[in-house]
């Protein structure tokens, strides 16, 4: 190999070198500006919370920040809800899993648990139920607020708008549970106010009307 070889070849290497450490910067430079923009969004949205710091959704906020930091902050919460409101049952229900390379951590025994293709869908499916008990009567008492209120009436602005997608689902929802057709007005494009007086004379969100059913025992 020639001097001139040699010197060509060492030029290379000291390039891919401070390549190699221009893309590591890079890489750790990138990860921080992530952080940073996630501190940031925590921030922000501290500031966004009703009540701010020491209010029922910032202390909402705080708990389920620890299941994030235990590393839960990616699981399906539904499944999660129905384990937890079985915790009487989990010493049962890991004793079902494969003991082989067990993580027992925590963390690493929920997953396992939501994972499984009998205990998984078993949470799941209490979760749904729990939620369901919990949200019916709130979208019920808040319907009769908003008839109570007379926000209602016939004279509200907010009637003569364009009709919502939520609205427009519902609709579409309600059509195929009842074999009934949202009414066209000869005159003028549905309303706002027709799509809710429409979808409230026919039970409303049919999300609320049964209760899930509840799981098999395992």
């Amino acid at each position: 190999m020639t001097y001139d070889d040699e010197r060509s070849l060492d030029f290379a290497r000291l390039r891919a070198a401070i390549d190699g450490t221009g893309q590591q910067l890079e890489t750790r430079i990138a990860a921080e500006a992530a952080q940073l923009r996630e501190l940031q969004r925590q921030a922000h949205a501290m500031d966004k919370r009703r009540g701010g710091p020491g209010s029922p959704d910032a202390r909402k906020y705080a708990l389920g920040s620890v299941l994030v930091m235990l590393g839960l902050g990616d699981v399906d919460d539904t499944a999660l809800l129905g384990l937890l409101a079985h915790s009487d049952q989990i010493p049962r229900l890991i004793d079902r899993l494969d003991r082989d390379d067990r993580d027992t951590s925590f963390a690493g025994q929920v997953r396992a648990l939501l994972a499984d293709p009998e205990v998984g869908p078993w949470c799941r499916q209490w979760g749904r139920v729990l939620q369901w008990r919990q949200r019916a009567p709130l979208y019920q008492a808040e319907v009769g607020r908003f008839l109570a209120s007379g926000k209602a009436g016939p004279d509200r602005r907010w009637r003569k708008r364009d009709i919502t997608a939520a609205q427009l689902f519902l609709i579409r929802t309600l059509e195929a549970l009842l074999g009934a057709t949202f009414p066209d007005p000869p005159d003028a494009p549905a309303t706002r106010g027709d799509a809710f007086d429409w979808i409230h004379a026919h039970g409303g969100n049919p999300t609320y009307w049964q209760e899930p059913p509840l799981p098999t025992n395992l």
